[in-house]
Formats: C-alpha cells, structure tokens, sequence
C-alpha cells in the first residue's frame, strides 16, 4: 500500500514550476548580459575619453613648457655679456615677465646664488643670496631644468623653470628663471584647469617623485598607493581602472609629459559613470513588470493544456508495439517517471537499431579488402561533389601485369598487392580526396579542386613510388598505369563523359608501354 504522505509531483506542476523558472532565469539573464555588455562599453569609451583628454592636456603643457624654456634661452644668450649691467637685467626680467605672462616671477641669480634681478619688483628679494632647492638645483646642474616643487623664501609653494647663462668663452655665469606659483592663477594653471570638473571628471598632475603638482585641492600631497601613478611616472601613458587613494573607484587616463617629468591624470569615478545605466537598467524591469505578468498567465493556461494529454501519454506508453508513440517520446524531457522510463526503453531501441544500420550502410558504401569506397560509394561521392559544387580531376589506376601475378603467385598474393596500392594511394593523397576501387586491379581517384596539372604531379608521385615499392615474398616490383581527366562544374560535359576520359587515357597510357602517366587533354583523336 503506497504511503500516504508520500508526495510525488504531479505533471502539471511540474511543467507551471519549470516554465516560471525558465522565465525568469531567461529575464535574469537578459537583464544581466545586457547590463554587463553596455557597462563594459561606457567603461572602455571612458577610460579611452580619458586617456585622450589627458594626451591631449600633456601635449599643450609640454609645448608650454618648450615655449617657455626658449623665452629664457633667448634671455640667457641676451644676458650672456651683461650680468653686470643692473638697468639692462632689470630691463630683461621685466620684458620676460610682461610678455606674455607665461610667469608668476622672473629672475637672474648669478653662479654664487645672488638675486641680480627680480620681478615684480614689490618683492624685495634683488641682492639676496638664495639658497632655496631650485636655485641650488639649477647652479649645480648647470642646464636648463624644471624644478621639484618647493617653498620659496617669500612663502610661495613654487616650480621653476631656469636656463643656464654662459659667457662668450663658456665660463657658467648663472641663470635666468621663472617660476609658477602653484596656488596661484598663471598660465600653466589656466591651461590644466580650463576643462576642470567635465562630467564630474577632473584631472591632477603629479611630478617624479608623486607629488601634486595640480589637483583642485591637494596640491602638495604624496601619493604612495596609487597604481596609475606609479605608471605614469616610469614613463608611460594609457588608462586604467583604479581605486585611488581615498578609496573611490576611478576610471583614469594618464600621459606622460618628457620635458618636465610629469604626469597628467584625467579620471572619473565609475559611479558617477555607470549612474546613468543604472538608472536605465531599472525603468527596463519596471516596465518589463507588466509583460513578465503576462507571460506567466500564459504560462499557467499552456500548462494546463498540456497536462491532460501528457498525463494520458504516461498511462499508455507501456505498449511498446504502438506505432504512434515514438514523435511524442522525442519531445518528453526525461526528469518525469513516466517519461523516463518509456524514453529510457525506446531509445535504447532506437540508438541500437541506428548503429546496425549506419554499420551497413557503411559497408555497402566501401571495399572490405582495401577500405576504400566501392562504386557504389563512388556514386555517393559524385553527387556529394556536384552538389557543393566542386570541380575535381579523375585519376583512373589499373595494376599492370595483374593476371600475370594472380597465375604465378596465386590470388592470395593478388590480393595482397591489391592491398599494397591501395595504402600507397591512402598514404600519398589528402583526407579530402576520394580513393575508390572500381573493381579487379582496377582503381579510380577523384581530387576536388585540383587541377589537371597539379593531379599529373600527383599521379606520377604515385607511380613513382609504386614502382620503387617493395613487393610481398617473391613479387617482383609491380608497376601502374594512369589515365587522368578533369570536370568542371562550369564544363558542359557530363563527369560520366569525364570518368570516360580518363578510361581513354588510361588505355592510352597500357598501349604505350605501361608504367605511364597520360592526361585526356594530350590525346589526340
């Protein structure tokens, strides 16, 4: 007596759970594969809008900083006779600063680190020896140089861009120089700052040794846990993701500035970036809402309209004579009891009785002896040929001799060497073409897509080969003949008219002597 608090699911059941599940694992996935795929797409266009806006940015700062640097040259050759000239070094200062304002302040320190000239002159810094790092940098170095960022004696966190002055005879004078007031308006400022905060991006500026140079509000700060930093300052430019020193997850752009060691950094927190897919994302499920209800309305009615004559299958699938039964079974999926068993018994049947027949049909199709394809198999091959449209050369075989062999050595050795051609065609032509025994000694080969000329190197590869080959016992080596056509799908012949050909060619080729090659093309009539 079955149990009575067994459960057992019931069919109807089944298929109402396994749609619902269906659908909603289908939504769930659509949903995510394409949130996944456009939130791949706005990064990668990020990082790459990144990377160019901070190319770009490097680029302008570096013609700046060049430009820059060949105002102080042309300063420095001017200089170079008259360091102790005060009215024309106060002159000097005073037109490099006004020119174009690339400057907060312009200088000239001589080599003992003396302030010679100062502008603007409300700071009253002429004649004082400065011992700040960039003028020390700058005297030691004796080239044109950027400096690190450092506090100036009036208090200014500054960079100096200097140039070298030498005298007629190359004795080092000192320099000339300009600096950038890094928390203050300037050129240099203005050209970093003019796209600031684009789209909730904004763009920093970082010197060899980590520092900011320009940030909307850590100018000054090291940053030592910082992957796109540590990247940029070896030289190199790109984009990358990146959790930045605060812990917010950014999307950065970075190039690399040569002249002064710097790099800029263009960056954008990915929340901000993916905010408007998000929001996409939720109107699509919350106007999907009324569809999904829908859909499982449709569920429920389809199941049960399908219950009632799957629950009938399932009472008469036991009569295995039923010739009715086997396009039903296919489309049972086999989680059900019933089905399971009824799938289980017929398709083992069925699997079994296809590998018998697919094992005949195989052996009507090839020559048991050789393992190649008979006529029979021939003629499937043909019509496989034509139908994908494939133009082949036909390479007709015949063992010379082979009675001969057959007398003297019996069939036992006939058939033996029969055996030996054909492994020397297997082993000389592609997987591709078609290795057929028409009978007797009597061989056909058919190479799709390969022309006349090409299949005569072939055939004489083969009878080369053949007659080379060592024979069974006391055979003396065996020799072929071969007679070769061609069919084009494009030709008006048909490929019996062909195959007839090569027939020719290959009678052609025993008349001659035997042991030969003869193309159809080169008879004559």
């Amino acid at each position: 007596m079955p149990s009575p608090f067994k459960f057992r699911i019931d069919l109807k059941r089944l298929i109402l759970l396994l749609s619902i599940f269906i659908a909603i694992i289908t939504f769930i996935n659509t949903i995510y594969a394409s949130y996944n795929v456009q939130r791949e797409i706005i990064i990668n266009d990020t990082l790459e809008s990144n990377r160019v806006y901070a190319a770009k940015l490097a680029y302008s700062t570096e013609q700046f900083l060049l430009s820059s640097q060949q105002q102080l040259a042309y300063s420095a050759k001017t200089l170079q006779d008259k360091m102790d000239d005060d009215a024309v070094l106060t002159a000097e200062t005073e037109r490099l600063l006004m020119q174009n304002n690339n400057f907060n302040s312009v200088f000239v320190v001589r080599n003992d680190g003396t302030m010679l000239s100062f502008h603007p002159t409300s700071i009253p810094l002429k004649g004082v020896k400065i011992r700040s790092a960039g003028s020390i940098e700058a005297i030691e170095l004796k080239k044109p140089i950027i400096s690190d960022p450092y506090v100036s004696s009036v208090n200014n966190y500054v960079i100096v861009q200097s140039y070298p002055i030498f005298s007629a005879d190359k004795r080092y004078l000192g320099y000339v120089g300009g600096s950038f007031y890094l928390e203050k308006e300037n050129i240099l400022n203005s050209i970093l700052g003019e796209h600031y905060h684009r789209d909730s991006s904004y763009l920093y500026v970082v010197d060899k040794h980590k520092r900011l140079i320009y940030h909307p509000n850590r100018v000054g700060e090291i940053i030592t846990n910082n992957s796109v930093i540590d990247t940029v300052i070896k030289s190199k430019s790109g984009a990358d993701r990146v959790v930045n020193s605060k812990g917010v997850d950014m999307l950065a752009g970075y190039a690399y500035i040569p002249i002064s060691g710097w790099g800029v950094v263009a960056q954008k927190p990915v929340s901000i970036t993916l905010a408007e897919l998000n929001s996409q994302i939720k109107k699509v499920i919350i106007n999907t809402v009324p569809l999904a209800i829908l859909t499982l309305i449709f569920i429920w009615f389809c199941t049960y309209l399908i219950s009632q004559p799957l629950g009938k299958l399932a009472s008469a699938v036991e009569d295995l004579d039923s010739h009715f039964i086997n396009d039903r079974i296919r489309s049972i999926r086999s989680w059900y009891f019933e089905a399971d068993r009824i799938k289980q018994a017929l398709l083992s049947g069925m699997n079994l009785v296809n590998q018998r027949i697919n094992k005949l049909n195989l052996d009507s199709l090839t020559d048991p002896m050789t393992k190649l394809y008979n006529r029979r198999g021939l003629k499937v091959m043909i019509t496989e040929l034509q139908k994908n449209h494939k133009s082949f050369s036909i390479i007709a075989i015949d063992i010379d001799h082979f009675k001969r062999i057959n007398d003297n050595f019996g069939h036992d050795m006939g058939d033996k060497v029969i055996q030996l051609v054909a492994k020397l065609m297997t082993d000389s032509f592609r997987g591709a073409d078609v290795l057929c025994r028409a009978g007797g000694e009597e061989f056909l080969m058919l190479l799709p897509e390969t022309d006349l000329k090409a299949a005569a190197f072939l055939a004489e590869r083969l009878r080369a080969n053949t007659e080379l080959s060592e024979m069974p016992d006391n055979v003396h080596n065996i020799t072929i003949s071969l007679g070769l056509s061609f069919w084009s799908v494009d030709s008006e012949a048909t490929i019996e008219e062909s195959l007839s050909l090569a027939d020719k060619a290959l009678y052609s080729a025993k008349n001659q002597g035997r042991n030969r090659v003869v193309v159809a093309d080169n008879l004559t009539n």
